[in-house]
Order: C-alpha cells, then structure tokens, then sequence
C-alpha cells in the first residue's frame, strides 16, 4: 500500500508540474490558494491531497485524525471550488464529520468509536473527517471548526456521490460556551457546504452525548436541542443523544466526564444503529442481500 501511495505521489507530482496557472485565490476563504488545474479545469495530486498555501491538510494526530486510505488521487470540484479525495466506491463509504467521540478518547480508538461502528453495521466504509476538540463554533489549536476546516481545506471529502453523511458533535461547543445562535449557525453552515458536495448523498445530524435534563445534562444536554431544530430548519433526519447517558445507561460505561469506554462505543452505536435504521439509512444492497437471505416469509 506504501508503494502504490508513494507511486501516486510521484505521479501526482510529475502531473502537477505540467498543469497551468489556476484561477486565483478565494477572497472569502482567508488563507487558501486553489491548487494549478489543466487547460481541462480538473486538478489532480496524489494521494495525500493537495491543499491551498497555507492550508495544508492535517492528517493523523492524537487520536487518529483522518486518512486517505484507498484514495487514488485528488479533483477539484467545480460545484464548491475545493479539491476532494477520488475513492474506487464513493457509494460504499459513509462520511463522518466529528469531534472525540468519533475521533477517538480515553483510550479508544477512532475505528472502535461509535459513530464509526454503527456506520459499519449498516454496510458502509466509514470514512473520518474531523478532529477530536473541535465542534460547529469550536477550534482547537490549529485545527478549525466544522466547516472553517472544510473551507480550508485542512481535511479534504471524498468525492461523491458517498452513500452516506453523518454529522456528530456540539459537546466542545457546550463546553466552550458558545451560545445558541452561533452552534446553529455553525451548523447551518456546515450543512450547506456538505449539500452543495453532495446534492444526491443523504445527510443526518447526530446530537450531543448527555445524560437528559432533569439528570445533569446541562449544557450538553441543550445543545442536542438546537442542533435537533437545526436540522429541521435545513430539512435533514436528526437522531438525538442529548438523554443517552440517562435512557439507555450509558452512563455506566463512561471512561471520563464525556467520553465512553470501548464497551460504552460499543452499546451506543447498537443505539445509533437502531435510530438510522429507522430512517431508512441503511446500505440499499445489504438490505437486499438480508431479503435475498431471508427469503419470503412463510404465508
């Protein structure tokens, strides 16, 4: 895999200095430099992406970060104006944008989160983007909010159209007392971004991990109530975790203050599982396969 990453890298290199002069910079997105295209219009890097200046993108860190595993190299899309990684199958992977618990925390992998299980129960291949601290109003360090990364280009989407999108998050947004208006902002933002990359792709919004209102859940806690009515307002499926500590004993399973130990992932996205599988999000060829399986039943 290292080879055929370094070859693609090679070969991103050697493409782009035949490519010409690109249009210049975005002055609505401080900080990024689109990347030189061909007489064409369509960029291509390698598999690592190719951000602006100044804009590299940020990949791995303390709890994993995101990859390009399986990417094959990079375009630009000509709808948002930003690079994106080209996957073999866009429609087999679910895109998760997150903080900690999808990313990774008190000892528990990214892969082993539950925003990534439940994704891979339903059939799809979990695809990260994100960084553990960060939120829709909520930087950390270097690593922007939501969708301020996805402008610059610190992460990079695959390119669609993807089976599926999940939003998770706001807990780094009640934490750093951003108000109201400005995590529904965030996440308006975000989700106009995210519909523009993927007019065909369905999109949720997951909610804040919290114990309910009348068992401390605070701040957290109403949080999942405006991101629940931002969701409506943009006409997207919302799933709600602001009472899951309390309602489905979750609590008990908690590594810290926040975040889950793996056995805690593990129930919490069986209960993720179950709410988008009443949506209807599950992968269109696993459920035909379970039928096919199945067979009819008996009359």
């Amino acid at each position: 895999m290292w080879r055929c990453a370094a070859t693609a890298l090679a070969t991103g290199a050697l493409l782009g200095a035949l490519f010409l002069q690109g249009p210049p910079p975005d002055p609505s997105r401080p900080g990024v430099s689109p990347p030189a295209v061909a007489a064409g219009g369509t960029a291509f890097a390698g598999a690592a992406g190719m951000a602006g200046a100044g804009s590299a993108p940020v990949a791995g860190g303390e709890h994993g970060g995101w990859d390009d595993s399986g990417s094959t190299g990079t375009v630009r899309n000509p709808a948002t104006g930003r690079d994106e990684l080209v996957y073999p199958a866009p429609d087999e992977l679910a895109v998760i944008i997150g903080d900690s618990q999808s990313d990774g925390a008190a000892g528990v992998p990214g892969a082993a989160t539950w925003p990534r299980l439940a994704a891979e129960a339903l059939g799809y291949r979990p695809v990260f983007r994100g960084r553990g601290g960060t939120g829709f109003t909520t930087s950390r360090g270097g690593h922007l909010n939501y969708v301020d990364a996805l402008r610059a280009q610190q992460w990079l989407l695959p390119r669609g159209p993807v089976g599926l999108v999940v939003v998770q998050g706001g807990g780094n947004d009640a934490r750093s007392g951003a108000g109201d208006a400005a995590i529904r902002g965030g996440a308006l933002a975000l989700i106009s971004e995210l519909r523009a990359g993927y007019p065909g792709s369905p999109i949720v919004l997951v909610g804040t991990l919290a114990r309910s209102a009348d068992d401390g859940g605070g701040r957290r806690h109403a949080v999942d109530g405006v991101l629940r009515a931002a969701a409506g307002e943009a006409g997207i499926p919302f799933v709600s975790a602001g009472d899951w500590l309390t309602t489905r004993g979750l609590a008990a399973s908690l590594a810290d203050e926040v975040h889950l130990d793996a056995e805690g992932h593990r129930r919490a996205s069986g209960v993720l599982l179950e709410g988008l599988r009443d949506l209807g999000l599950q992968r269109r060829d696993t459920v035909l396969a379970g039928a096919a399986t199945e067979g009819p039943a008996a009359g």
